[in-house]
Parts: C-alpha cells; structure tokens; sequence
C-alpha cells in the first residue's frame, strides 16, 4: 500500500477572512472616534469656563454701569428740569406779549371781590389760588378766565367755604393754547 501523507496544519492561512478585518476596522475606528468624543468634550469644558467667566464679567459690568445710571440720575433730574425751563423761557420770550396779556387780563378780573394769591404760569397751564366772598363774584371770575382766548379749558380743583370768615377759597388750573399769533391786541 501506498503511503498517504496527511498533514494536519493547526495553524491557520495567514491571510485574515472579510470577519476579522471587519473587527479590527470596527475597533480601531471605534477608538479613534472616542478619542475624539473624548478631545471634543474636554475641550467644550474648558471653552465653557471661559464663557463662565466671560459672564461674571458682563455681569459685573451690568452692575457697575447700573449703580453709575442711579448715582447720576439725581442730576438727570435736575438736568431735564432745566431744560424743561429754559424751554418755557424760550416760549415766553417769542411770545411776550401774549404772557403779559394773561397776566395782565387774570390781574383785571381780580377787581373788589376776588383776592389772588398765588398765581403760577407753565408752558402749558395756569394755576390760580383765590378767594372772595360772594358767589357771583366766584362765577364773575371763573366767567372771565374761561373767555379768554389764550385759555383753551379751565378745570375747578378745589372750592372751601369758610363760613368762620365769610370767605370762600378756590383754585382752578387753565390749559393754554400758546402760539405766535395766539392773541389778538
């Protein structure tokens, strides 16, 4: 008989089947992409202090200019109440005539019977404190103001009879219509 050689190769073919390449790319991309995630993450961290940081900053500087808007807004006020009136000056110099007009006119309904005291002229009212003793002389009087052309509407705040003194005090306030040619001499 012949003699057959058989060989038994425990080893296996050097070249790696479609399986085992497949794992080792899967592995080593695996690894690549969590070294990545891992870069990515640790640097979002560290970027994040800085935008941390960044808003404490804002925020501080949102407090600092805050308490610089409160310490000035005393003189803001000032400053707009200054302009306010040199704004009515300048209205009262291009209109003279007809402020002294009004004044002159209120003056003149005083007359016997209505004391004024306290008459107070702005850019857009009139306010007036009085007092008489009569009635009639009350409507005289509130008569007069409403027909002046330069009142556009009047408003009573106040009306007091003092009966101890036979008075009566009232106040009333009187829009203005101001204008260039609002008055007629």
């Amino acid at each position: 008989m012949a003699e057959t050689n058989y060989s038994i190769n425990l080893i296996r073919s050097q070249e790696p089947n479609f399986i085992e390449k497949f794992l080792k790319w899967a592995l080593t991309a695996g690894r690549f992409l969590v070294i990545l995630t891992e870069t990515v993450a640790l640097a979002m961290f560290l970027y994040r202090f800085n935008i941390d940081s960044q808003l404490i900053d804002l925020h501080d500087l949102i407090k600092n200019k805050q308490n610089i808007v409160a310490q000035l807004a005393g003189e803001e006020k000032d400053f707009r109440n200054l302009q306010d009136r040199l704004a009515l000056a300048k209205a009262l110099q291009n209109d003279p005539q007809s402020i002294s007009r009004i004044y002159t006119d209120i003056f003149n309904l005083e007359g016997q019977n209505v004391t004024i005291s306290s008459l107070l002229l702005t850019d857009k009212t009139v306010s007036i404190d009085a007092s008489t003793n009569s009635r009639s002389a009350l409507q005289d009087f509130i008569n007069g103001v409403k027909t002046n052309p330069l009142i556009e509407s009047i408003t009573l705040g106040r009306i007091e009879n003092k009966a101890s003194t036979a008075t009566i005090k009232f106040s009333l306030v009187g829009d203005l219509k101001i204008s260039e040619n609002s008055y007629e001499k």
